[in-house]
């Protein structure tokens, strides 16, 4: 588990599911992402699959709750999904995020994102991460950016274009600040 100011991050359980697919029900969520509402059923897909990452690659998405209620706010971590996209991600940790609407606006997606990258930066150093991000996903860019990110080409990814970011995790130094982070 990783504990922020605000947060606790953790691997997801069984008890995260109705949240999850309460979240991704949201037009406000989902509408970056791919544009449609997802069935019930393609929310256990997907929430199943966070959780086999962990099992077959050491990482995966961290379910992200409030320390203060309880309550569930999202999903941020990393997942290798053999995208058919060129540039190649696979081998990546490939990053991603996606928060609830009523965690929007409160800074909690970069808070969490960060820890998230701390804890690859240590389990993980010297790995390329990625994300795709859909050019008009501007909340979406600026966290990329701040964790260090660099914007590359925009690529088609199924029926869609979007911006592929890159990054390397850098080692954590004995004060906890990376490499990246140093030098910027």
């Amino acid at each position: 588990m990783i504990e922020t100011p605000r947060l606790l991050l953790r691997k997801p359980v069984l008890d995260d599911f109705e949240p999850h697919a309460a979240m991704w029900a949201e037009p406000e969520v989902y509408r970056h992402i791919s544009g449609k509402k997802r069935s019930r059923e393609e929310m256990w897909q997907r929430f199943l699959q966070a959780h086999g990452t962990w099992h077959f690659f050491g990482f995966g998405y961290f379910s992200v709750i409030e320390k203060a209620d309880g309550r569930y706010l999202g999903m941020t971590g990393f997942q290798d999904a053999m995208r058919d996209i060129e540039p190649s991600l696979v081998g990546s940790l490939e990053a991603g995020w996606v928060f609830a609407s009523h965690a929007h606006g409160r800074g909690i997606a970069l808070e969490a994102s960060r820890a998230a990258f701390d804890w690859a930066r240590s389990v993980h150093p010297g790995r390329r991460v990625t994300a795709i991000i859909a050019p008009e996903n501007a909340a979406s860019i600026r966290i990329a950016r701040r964790l260090g990110l660099e914007a590359g080409p925009d690529v088609r990814y199924h029926d869609s274009i979007v911006t592929l970011f890159e990054g390397w995790l850098g080692e954590v130094d004995a004060k906890g600040s990376s490499e990246a982070e140093s030098a910027g």
